[in-house]
């Protein structure tokens, strides 16, 4: 007999490796189309600052490196200047890079390998198992009260 909870942690599984791939193709599909400049690499870092500042704050972590809000930062600010940094070279040297093997290899298999990066943040940060796809699933209004209070939090401090 099949474990109802197992089933629906195996289900939870495939839809967020499903999104992922979606979400990934997504982004490099933006990043050819778009050059970055100031405003769309400003958008990419802020959209990653945000979203990986509030998974992170949210994902029931018992890791002092995330409950220390100043190493959180460190670690989360770093994350959207690599963001920012793969959106630019991606849309700069994209013509050069495809002609390697290597490279068309990475870009295929770039959703599996965000997948099994953000599972093993998940483990070392001991976050909750699936931590970075409750965050799509919540209520986007949510998110918008999220954004209000961390502004808010950020001027009284």
């Amino acid at each position: 007999m099949i474990n109802l909870k197992q089933d629906l942690q195996i289900n939870k599984t495939i839809s967020e490796l499903f999104l992922y791939f979606i979400y990934i193709y997504l982004c490099v599909i933006l990043a050819l189309i778009f050059k970055p400049t100031l405003i769309p690499l400003l958008i990419i870092g802020i959209y990653c600052f945000y979203t990986t500042w509030i998974i992170f704050t949210n994902s029931n972590s018992q890791s002092y490196l995330l409950k220390n809000e100043y190493l959180r930062f460190a670690i989360v600010f770093n994350y959207s200047l690599f963001c920012m940094l793969t959106y630019y070279i991606l849309h700069t040297y994209w013509k050069k890079l495809i002609k390697f093997p290597l490279f068309k290899i990475l870009i295929i298999c770039s959703p599996i390998i965000y997948f099994s990066l953000i599972k093993l943040i998940g483990y070392i940060f001991t976050c909750d198992s699936h931590y970075c796809i409750n965050f799509i699933l919540r209520n986007p209004f949510y998110h918008v009260l999220e954004v209000i209070d961390l502004i808010k939090n950020t001027l009284v401090y």
